[in-house]
């Protein structure tokens, strides 16, 4: 399997082996890389997909797109989910009234989604600098929960050391103390007077002087690496096979928490993989995202707003270029004009046709329909008040991003099953099942558990960090925070690749 950068133009014979996309940045033009094709599942593969193991599904899953010589199969069964509270049930769903299906995927070391994929991308990264002799400098700009993810698939690596830079003062404060009380060499951590934003931007700016990222292994574990999101796409088949029967290929309504849309860029994947699914994206008040698919208005507002669902506070979500790409028949010159306009202008109106494909069903039945159905915007107010909810009707604790999935639930629900009736679908079911992603526990988020009078949860990953967050540089506003990055780039290589 190859891949082609998002904005290659139409007729490009440019394309990249797996292990050049996962140690480069970006793409031609300024694009993201995506696979040269989807592949698309039979219905017996499927069938013999759902009775595996995640571990062996995760690797069953992305053989489809990285040569076997970069997987080691032994370590999908046993060392890259090991530190999962368990293994066995990497994701476990949990069924609740109402119809209210919850998909947990924070069961890893970090106790976020996140660690789903960066775990099988730290493994393939370390295996390719192992074979290849080189060393990597990392770099993460997180809005809350990549930063620590990333930090832990990093930490252990003999080739890589890794930079952090979040957010100051829109974090939680455990999320600071799973970045900033890490005890390793390797590891170099920044808070920044920023949104999660400005620190793409910050970030982008280093890496795009390709010759400096070159001479020094920069390499990106934000969700701009293809690694992870093809690290993303066996969440949604494990999701699936959870609740549904893919015997008669019964299709499942996915709600998804969105931020920089990796989630959904993953979730498109798998549906055009032959997955059965439509999904929902849903956000906070910086609902980008939602104009987007709502009324085609991708533009930015005047500032990010700063909410509970503070790793959803973006305006920039680069992976929606992912999704154009996939849903523009791969015309890089169309990508090439969106992004640019959005970049330069900070808005742009989706080509109609875009536009209705990314709304209207693609359907090839029996192994293929999909539909980004809907998406859905909620205050701050209806995060906690659904989060209450949850609470009183189930005993259960949603994190405040699941909480804006639990949300459309709620809104949506009719005897457990999607109000969107499956007659858009041949030979479906009267009714679709539904399923809520849910990105992180709420212990990370005592704050947010305290606004809603919810009992503070506990988890002992937690409860054995230190309770005072050391000091770390902070990167001010006013200073040249792309120079003060360079500079620890090249300390780094100084001091610890001779």
């Amino acid at each position: 399997m190859y891949f082609r950068g998002t904005r290659d133009p139409p007729g490009s014979t440019k394309r990249c082996t797996f292990d050049e996309v996962l140690l480069s940045n970006l793409a031609s033009r300024g694009g993201i890389y995506l696979p040269e094709q989807v592949p698309t599942l039979s219905h017996s593969k499927l069938k013999a997909l759902s009775t595996l193991p995640y571990g062996e599904l995760c690797h069953q899953l992305l053989s489809e797109f990285i040569e076997e010589d970069y997987m080691n199969r032994s370590d999908f069964s046993s060392r890259i989910f090991e530190e999962f509270d368990d293994p066995k049930e990497v994701i476990h769903v949990t069924k609740l009234q109402g119809g209210l299906n919850i998909a947990e995927l924070y069961l890893g070391p970090t106790l976020a989604f996140k660690d789903l994929a960066l775990s099988v991308l730290g493994n393939l990264v370390d295996s390719i600098l192992e074979k290849k002799k080189k060393k990597a400098i990392v770099l993460v700009a997180t809005s809350g929960d990549t930063g620590s993810a990333a930090i832990h698939s990093v930490k252990k690596m003999a080739n890589a050391d890794i930079i952090v830079l979040y957010p100051k003062g829109r974090c939680t404060h455990v999320q600071e103390l799973q970045m900033t009380t890490v005890q390793s060499p390797n590891v170099h951590v920044f808070a920044v007077e920023g949104t999660s934003d400005d620190l793409d931007e910050v970030m982008l700016a280093v890496i795009s002087d390709s010759a400096f990222a070159e001479e020094h292994g920069l390499l990106i574990f934000n969700s701009i690496n293809v690694g992870r999101i093809l690290g993303q796409i066996p969440m949604y088949f494990c999701a699936y096979y959870h609740l549904c029967n893919i015997e008669t290929m019964e299709p499942l309504e996915v709600v998804v928490p969105t931020g920089g849309c990796g989630s959904i860029a993953a979730g498109t994947i798998a549906a055009k993989m032959g997955l059965p699914i439509k999904i929902v994206a849903c956000t906070n008040k910086n609902d980008v995202v939602t104009r987007c698919i709502q009324n085609a208005d991708f533009s930015k507002q005047p500032y990010v707003y700063h909410t509970y669902a503070s790793a959803m506070d973006i305006q920039c979500p680069y992976n929606m270029e992912r999704i154009f790409h996939l849903f523009c028949e791969g015309d890089g010159d169309l990508v090439q004009d969106v992004m640019g306009a959005f970049e330069s202008q900070g808005k742009i109106v989706i080509p109609p046709h875009v536009h209705a494909s990314m709304n209207d069903v693609i359907h090839n039945y029996p192994f293929t329909f999909f539909q980004i159905v809907e998406s859905y915007s909620v205050s701050d107010e209806e995060i906690l008040k659904t989060m209450r909810r949850c609470w009183d009707e189930n005993s259960y604790a949603i994190c405040p991003h699941t909480s804006t999935a639990v949300s459309f639930h709620f809104a949506h629900r009719k005897a457990g099953f999607s109000k969107f009736q499956a007659s858009i679908f041949v030979h479906c079911s009267p009714t679709i099942r539904r399923v809520v992603l849910a990105t992180a526990s709420l212990v990370k988020f005592p704050e947010v558990s305290q606004a809603c009078g919810i009992p503070v949860p506990s988890h002992p990953r937690v409860d054995a960090l230190p309770r005072v967050s050391p000091q770390v540089p902070i990167m001010k506003e006013g200073d040249d925070w792309g120079a003060l990055l360079r500079q620890k780039i090249m300390e780094i290589k100084k001091l610890r690749w001779n």
